[in-house]
């Protein structure tokens, strides 16, 4: 083999080696792509939805909470006699408008 020709058959190689190079790198992104996007379609289809809160609305779980502990201390309120409070306090937690009328027997 002379000096030229096994330049060229180095050249050749080197071109093959990029090639193969280039085509996996680009089969393996395009295996990761589709995983992702069969990923997504199927959590969109199976049900999944994504329900994005603005910063404005009230954390529903915070909102439950707030609901239990609040009520907990109206009714304590008005079981230790201090009915003025308990009544408040449901005004607060329900609504500002409400008629809240305590029985006892």
């Amino acid at each position: 083999m002379r000096k030229s020709e096994t330049l060229r058959w180095v050249s050749v190689e080197k071109r093959r080696e990029k090639g193969r190079i280039v085509a996996n790198t680009i089969s393996f992104l395009l295996n990761r792509i589709t995983f992702v996007v069969i990923a997504i379609a199927l959590v969109l289809f199976i049900g999944g939805r994504f329900e994005l809160a603005s910063a404005s609305q009230p954390n529903a779980e915070l909102e439950i909470q707030k609901l239990t502990s609040c009520y907990a201390l109206g009714t304590d309120a008005i079981g230790r006699g201090n009915l003025l409070e308990g009544k408040n306090i449901y005004r607060r937690l329900f609504y500002s408008r409400c008629s809240c009328h305590c029985y006892f027997s």
